[in-house]
C-alpha cells in the first residue's frame, strides 16, 4: 500500500510537469523513490540547448517542497556547493514575486492547507511564468537575488551555511595542508537526508576532524536578538569545542578565528604522542561540559579549580 501511494505521487509530479517535455525541450532523465531523499520522490529533467538541469522532490507527508535548477557546461553540471551556479525553489519565487507567500509552496501548512497535488501545481505555475529563464543560457545575476531575497526578508539557512561552508574551507585549504577534506554536506543535493545538515569533515594523520553549525534563532526568547550560529567541533567523535557567535560577518570572522586556533592546537597536539592528544580532548569536553552543567555564577569558581587539578 505505502509503495502505491509512492507510486501516484510521482506520478502527480509527471503530470503536471509534463510542459516541462511537451513545451520547454527537456528530458527526463531519471525517476527514483529513495527514503534517503527528503523528497522521496525525484525527477531530474535536462534541457541541453538549454544547459540547465531540473531536479524536483517531493511527497506529501514532508512540508517543504525541493526544487533545484543547475546550470552546466562540457565540463559538467555545477557542483551543489557553487551557490551561483544553481537556483531553487525560494529564488525563483522571489524573482517572480517579490512579496510571494512562502505557503503557497509548503504542503499540509497550518496557516493554509494546501494538499501534495495543489503544491505541484503552484510550483509548475512558476516554472511555467520562468520559460525564459528554463529554455534560454540566461542565468541570473545573484546581486540582483540577494538584494530581491533582502527585501523579502526571505532568511535561506542554507545559503548562510553555504557561506560559512565556504569560508571553513578556504581558510583551512589556505592555513592546514595536512588536513584532507572527506565529507562536505554541500556536495550533496539539499533534498538528500545529509544534504540538510552543516558539517564537513578533515582527516589528518589517520584522525578525523569534523566541524558542523547551525542556526539558532534567539528572538523567541529576547525580541532585540535575531540570529546566532553554533559551532562544534569533534576530534575522533569527541566533542572538544563549542562556541556560539551572531550570524553576521562580524560573528563569521570570531568563528574562524577560533575554529584557526584550534586547528593550529591539534597540528601541534598530532606531532606529539596519540595519547597525549586523546587525553587533551577528553579533558577539553569535560571543562565544556563543566560550563554546560554549572551555573554561570559559579563558572569562574569551578574553572579554577578545574584548572588547578588539571
Amino acid at each position: 500500500m505505502d509503495n502505491f501511494f509512492k507510486k501516484e505521487e510521482i506520478d502527480v509530479l509527471k503530470r503536471v510537469l509534463k510542459f516541462l517535455e511537451k513545451r520547454f525541450g527537456y528530458t527526463l532523465i531519471k525517476e527514483e523513490v529513495q527514503d534517503f531523499y527528503l523528497g522521496k520522490n525525484l525527477l531530474i529533467y535536462r534541457n541541453d540547448q538549454a544547459q540547465k538541469q531540473l531536479e524536483v522532490c517531493a511527497t506529501a507527508s514532508e512540508p517543504s517542497f525541493f526544487l533545484v535548477v543547475r546550470s552546466f557546461s562540457p565540463q559538467g553540471v555545477s557542483g551543489y556547493n557553487i551557490k551561483q551556479d544553481h537556483l531553487v525553489l525560494h529564488d525563483l519565487a522571489v524573482l517572480d514575486n517579490p512579496a510571494f507567500n512562502v505557503i503557497d509552496f509548503t504542503v499540509h501548512d497550518k496557516i493554509r492547507d494546501l494538499d501534495f497535488r495543489e503544491v505541484t501545481q503552484n510550483v509548475g505555475a512558476l516554472l511555467q511564468r520562468h520559460e525564459k529563464l528554463l529554455t534560454t543560457s540566461i542565468w541570473i545575476v545573484q546581486e540582483l537575488l540577494s538584494k530581491l531575497k533582502s527585501a523579502h526578508s526571505l532568511w535561506s539557512e542554507k545559503s548562510q551555511g553555504l557561506y560559512i561552508g565556504d569560508r571553513i574551507r578556504q581558510m583551512i585549504q589556505h592555513n592546514f595542508k595536512a588536513f584532507q577534506l572527506v565529507f562536505d554536506s554541500f556536495s550533496l543535493p539539499p533534498y538528500h537526508e545529509k544534504g540538510s545538515s552543516d558539517l564537513i569533515i578533515y582527516e589528518a594523520k589517520g584522525r578525523e576532524l569534523e566541524i558542523k553549525w547551525e542556526m539558532e534563532d534567539l528572538s523567541r526568547d529576547d525580541p532585540f536578538k535575531k540570529m546566532e550560529v553554533k559551532y562544534t567541533i569533534f576530534m575522533d567523535g569527541v566533542e572538544a569545542k563549542e562556541v556560539s557567535l551572531s550570524e553576521n560577518k562580524a560573528g563569521a570572522d570570531a568563528a574562524m578565528a577560533e575554529i584557526k586556533a584550534f586547528c593550529q592546537g591539534i597540528l601541534f597536539l598530532l606531532s606529539t604522542d596519540s595519547c597525549i592528544l586523546l587525553l587533551q580532548l577528553s579533558l577539553i569536553s569535560i571543562r565544556q561540559k563543566l560550563l554546560d552543567f554549572l551555573d554561570s555564577s559559579f563558572h569562574d569558581q569551578a574553572l579554577s579549580v578545574y584548572d588547578f587539578w588539571v
